[in-house]
């Protein structure tokens, strides 16, 4: 018995609600890296990530705008075979020495096998000649 009365049957099993994965996505060092050259990383939660550079652009001005060198990158990894509702980036610093600071814009919409960003240092007009990460959190249609 309920608090008010006779409970009734139980209902249909809802949906399973929602996944979260987070990683740690490689950044390659500028100066390292070419248009179309590509690599690879291995991750706890999506596996081997491969990743292509798209486009690369030093620091320069363009009809008096200046702008940073910045690199676009294409990840690709397993199908996780849901759909990503929504997606986070954010750059990470664990070294304090280089003090380097990352804008992260995605290019494309996220999938549940790839995403593009537009990697671009905020920090300085300076290219970078370390690899950093950034912070992926995808959220999935579970």
């Amino acid at each position: 018995m309920g608090p008010t009365g006779q409970e009734g049957p139980t209902g249909p099993q809802g949906k399973a609600g929602i996944r979260i994965i987070v990683s740690n996505m490689a950044i390659p060092a500028f100066t390292s890296v070419n248009i179309l050259d590509m690599g690879s990383f291995s991750d706890e939660s999506l596996g081997t990530v491969s990743w292509r550079i798209l486009n690369k652009a030093g620091s320069g001005e363009d009809e008096g705008m200046r702008y940073h060198p910045h690199l676009e990158v294409l990840y690709t990894f397993g199908d996780l075979n849901q759909s990503v509702l929504a997606a986070y980036a954010q750059a990470l610093n664990e070294n304090v020495e280089s003090c380097a600071n990352f804008g992260i814009t995605f290019r494309t919409v996220p999938n549940s096998s790839s995403l593009t960003v537009l990697i671009t240092r905020s920090d300085s007009e300076q290219e970078w000649d370390t690899s950093f990460e950034f912070l992926l959190t995808l959220l999935l249609d579970h």
